[in-house]
């Protein structure tokens, strides 16, 4: 399969365990801001490419977007999420995520919506909060839940415990050869 590109929009303190941990599956690590203070390849040392721009249209527009891309809107600012869920619309990916409580997103998907920037089905691609439910509310702990919730998105499944799937035949042919 070709490798997973993930692109982190935003440069908090949490997208450093996000990164690291995308990086360590293989997948190709764009971090990108608007604020050039943040936006350093020291920072982020295990992204692959880390971009800044004096605006969000323009950052986005130095950014490959494949059907193979997950996105993920971690800004910490709902004007920078106003701003770029639009410029988002008519980019291949496979996942668009938006950090935040279901209320953010909502309100989110609501101000674009009745702006006419989103339409529906664009708004039904969107996935937020973003993460399973493990739990861990630490940097790292979230990154895991993150990682683990595109990881099932991206291979069709749900992030469901194993122990709670049916084992099928090809499965069950596999557990006789362990």
């Amino acid at each position: 399969p070709p490798i997973t590109r993930l692109v982190i929009l935003g440069t908090g303190d949490d997208v450093k365990p996000v990164s690291d941990l995308a990086r360590s599956l293989g997948w190709h690590v764009t971090t990108a801001d608007v604020r050039a203070r943040h936006a350093r390849p020291d920072r982020f040392p295990s992204a692959d490419t880390v971009i800044s721009a004096p605006s969000w249209d323009e950052l986005i527009d130095q950014i490959q977007f494949t059907d193979n891309t997950a996105i993920l809107l971690m800004t910490h600012s709902l004007p920078d999420d106003v701003e770029i869920l639009p410029l988002l619309v008519n980019k291949q990916s496979a996942y668009i995520g938006i950090l935040g409580p279901a209320h953010r997103r909502d309100g989110l998907v609501q101000f674009a919506m009745d702006a006419g920037s989103i339409n529906d089905e664009f708004a039904s691609r969107l996935h937020g909060p973003i993460g399973l439910d493990l739990g861990d509310r630490s940097a790292p702990g979230i990154a895991v839940s993150v990682i683990a919730e595109i990881v099932a998105h991206l291979n069709g499944r749900d992030g469901s415990p194993m122990s709670s799937r049916s084992i099928s035949q090809n499965d069950h042919q596999l557990s006789h050869h362990l």
